[in-house]
């Protein structure tokens, strides 16, 4: 419902970069929230919400080359792969992983690729409103408004 002189939200496809990348990498994160009789107010919990990583430009040029070859790879899911890694002092060691992490490291990789900050989070992770806003980059405010809109999933 718009009030008067009141602006309306943008529809799903015009919101901020941020939210569509958001929920297109699908990271569901639970807002917990609790309704006082004075607004809403913040629930704290004990999860530390990471610093978003921005690449250099160095590092956009190297996730790009990465992914391009990564996905070039013959892979089928359910499988393991199989990674060898060598440090600048010539050490070397081997790690398999498992497909899921596979395809997580190439969205990493592909949204580095494209400039674009990188924050991972856990699905279960259950954020305070204000760290959600802080990890859209959007006031908390327009955040509350979006969930009482049930744009978000969320528990109170």
């Amino acid at each position: 419902m718009v009030r008067k002189n009141q602006k309306a939200l943008p529809s799903m496809t015009l919101l901020p970069i941020s939210f569509r990348l958001f929920l297109t990498l699908r990271i569901n994160a639970i807002i917990r929230i609790e309704d006082h009789l004075i607004g809403v107010s913040m629930v704290m919990q004990s999860f530390h919400l990471p610093e978003p990583i921005m690449p250099s430009e160095s590092e956009v040029e190297l996730a790009r080359a990465s992914s391009r070859i990564l996905s070039s790879m013959d892979l089928q899911k359910g499988k393991t792969v199989k990674i060898l890694l060598e440090t600048d002092n010539s050490q070397q060691s081997s790690v398999t992983l498992p497909f899921s992490a596979f395809k997580l490291l190439m969205t990493v990789l592909t949204q580095m690729a494209e400039g674009n900050a990188i924050t991972l989070i856990p699905v279960h992770a259950e954020l305070t409103t204000q760290e959600a806003a802080d990890l859209l980059n959007v006031s908390r405010p327009y955040l509350i408004r979006l969930l009482e809109e049930k744009k978000f999933p969320f528990v109170r």
